[in-house]
């Protein structure tokens, strides 16, 4: 029951004690706050927490303080973990907060990048080599993943690794399955960036090829058809930024902030679009994001990530592929709004030559990666041979 304490009858709470009245009630606030997440309960446990297999578990925060009123509280992780896993568990935390590592033996890997972000490509794959690495020691072995919510970063992450360890033949059904185990509702990995880093891990793997990561030039970005933010003037004052983000929490490397007062501009639907020119250089995992200004307050208008091993000279991002848009923040947003982003991969203009430079993900972690893949779709193909 959902509700819990709240749907008990005055009967049923006053038969409880002050501290289990206090434990039913938490409960009931944190199964609110988990939303569809499906959470694990057994009589002793209640918490938002989902085995997706046997040895990966998908988790939200372990909380202290007052965000434990509707986040899992770390006790309540900790003595679970220690009671099913002792010994056996190693957590990796992909938020940007640390907690009492000392609860869970100091088991813990610390990857961090933002919330409903994407990770940097070279990140994913040291994740993924560290979970292989730890679960494949001993079949005791668990590995807990978190973010804050457990479900957009944790999700991009075990969807990889499920991938990669070749439950599914294809990186979108992984995470069709994950989103299954880890909803009620089958909402899972949700943010288009973040689905189009588990594209790029499974093109990497498919491929079988180290990708070279050039240094190139984004030359414009034209957002095609204007959205309006504010009411009164029916249009919206847009700042642009770049960064590039392969090291969290990224270096900003354009804004258009640096070339107009943005108080001064001011785009209308009759404009039909709004262009930048950038000419910057950029290399391996970059961000866009505009917002609307407004005064000193700002809205999140949309925010993209790519890498550039696998940009095209032009690529076309549809609405529906662009992070961040909420339209009931919006007074318009025509559905054919669409975002194009133009680079200059011409030899003259980018540099890819100097080897140090010219990969990303890092060759000791991409051949470690690799070679486990292509041993796992080697046994795959025997038994079926068999």
């Amino acid at each position: 029951n959902r509700s819990g304490y709240f749907l008990m009858k005055p009967s049923e709470r006053a038969g409880l004690s002050k501290a289990s009245k206090r434990s039913v009630a938490l409960n009931s606030i944190r199964k609110i706050c988990s939303g569809d997440r499906v959470r694990y309960i057994d009589g002793e446990f209640d918490l938002d927490l989902t085995y997706i297999t046997s040895q990966v578990v998908a988790m939200a925060f372990p909380a202290a303080g007052l965000s434990s009123a509707w986040r899992n509280h770390i006790d309540d992780v900790a003595n679970m973990l220690n009671k099913y896993h002792k010994n056996h568990y190693m957590i990796w935390n992909l938020s940007d907060k640390q907690y009492d590592y000392s609860k869970f033996d100091d088991n813990i890997f610390e990857f961090g990048f933002p919330d409903h972000h994407s990770p940097p490509l070279d990140m994913l794959f040291k994740i993924i080599l560290t979970m292989y690495n730890w679960l494949k020691a001993d079949p005791k072995n668990v590995a807990v993943v978190h973010c804050v919510g457990g479900k957009g970063r944790t999700g991009t992450v075990i969807c990889c690794y499920l991938y990669f360890i070749g439950l599914f033949q294809d990186s979108s059904e992984a995470m069709e399955y994950f989103a299954q185990k880890r909803s009620k509702i089958e909402n899972g990995v949700r943010q288009p960036s973040q689905r189009r880093y588990v594209g790029y891990f499974d093109e990497v793997l498919h491929s079988a090829i180290r990708p070279i990561t050039p240094t190139i030039q984004l030359t414009k970005i034209i957002l095609h058809t204007v959205p309006v933010y504010n009411k009164k003037k029916k249009g919206c004052s847009p700042c642009l930024k770049v960064f590039l983000t392969s090291k969290p929490p990224g270096e900003l490397v354009y804004s258009s902030a640096w070339e107009q007062d943005i108080s001064s501009v001011f785009y209308r639907p009759a404009d039909e679009k709004i262009e930048w020119d950038i000419h910057t250089m950029v290399r391996a995992d970059l961000m866009i994001t505009c917002t609307h200004v407004e005064g000193s307050n700002t809205t999140l208008m949309f925010r993209s990530s790519l890498h550039t091993a696998f940009v095209r000279q032009q690529e076309i991002i549809p609405l529906e592929e662009l992070d961040g848009v909420k339209m009931k923040k919006a007074v318009y947003i025509d559905e054919g709004m669409y975002l194009e982003i133009l680079f200059c991969l011409d030899s003259s203009t980018s540099s890819s030559t100097d080897d140090s430079n010219a990969h990303d993900i890092s060759q000791t972690v991409y051949a470690a990666v690799f070679s486990e893949y292509e041993k796992t779709r080697n046994a795959q193909m025997e038994a079926q041979n068999d």
